[in-house]
């Protein structure tokens, strides 16, 4: 009996579903501790505020599952467009087609970065020198940081250069033009 009273600013504040406002609120029940949310003005010391709560965690949910449910569709019919999903990758810049849809054109800059990695690599067959040689030729990412041996080799393997995108284990062609 040391707290009486919750205040929250958003429902979302103390529970992400409704699963976890019914346990939450079942123990703030249990103890006697009114929970007070601000944004909704909802008091859940009487039996309206408790009601209220609740359909707006139901809401609230709901809601939470179509956007991720919008989310996934949108994606999937990006994909099938061609269209990219996501940033691009270095040595490409993120634009708009006349239509207002997104594709990635070629970044003059850093399309010669992409490329010597790739000589490189194929010389070399190491992506130890391939990091070690950029730093060399004093080479920066986009950020102004000299390139990693994550960052050289996740780029080696990423699949958009060549003008596709991977989605559900699915190879896809994109509307991109290819560095590889």
């Amino acid at each position: 009996r040391m707290i009486d009273l919750v205040v929250v600013t958003k429902l979302d504040r103390i529970a992400r579903n409704v699963r976890d406002y019914i346990d939450i609120s079942a123990e703030f029940n249990e103890h006697r501790v009114a929970l007070v949310c601000l944004d909704l003005d909802i008091d859940t010391s009487t039996p309206d505020g408790q009601m209220i709560m609740r359909n707006h965690a139901n809401l609230a949910q709901w809601q939470a599952e179509r956007i991720a449910q919008y989310s996934l569709e949108t994606a999937k019919r990006h994909v099938e467009q061609g269209r990219p999903l996501g940033s691009p990758p270095l040595g490409y810049r993120a634009t708009k087609d006349e239509s207002g849809k997104s594709l990635y054109v070629i970044d003059p800059l850093y399309r010669k970065h992409v490329e010597l990695m790739d000589k490189l690599y194929l010389r070399q067959q190491s992506v130890n020198q391939v990091v070690d040689e950029l730093h060399k030729r004093g080479f920066k990412s986009p950020l102004g940081n000299t390139y990693s041996k994550p960052q050289v080799s996740r780029i080696l393997q990423n699949i958009r250069y060549t003008g596709r995108q991977e989605y559900e284990g699915k190879v896809h062609d994109g509307n991109w033009p290819s560095l590889r």
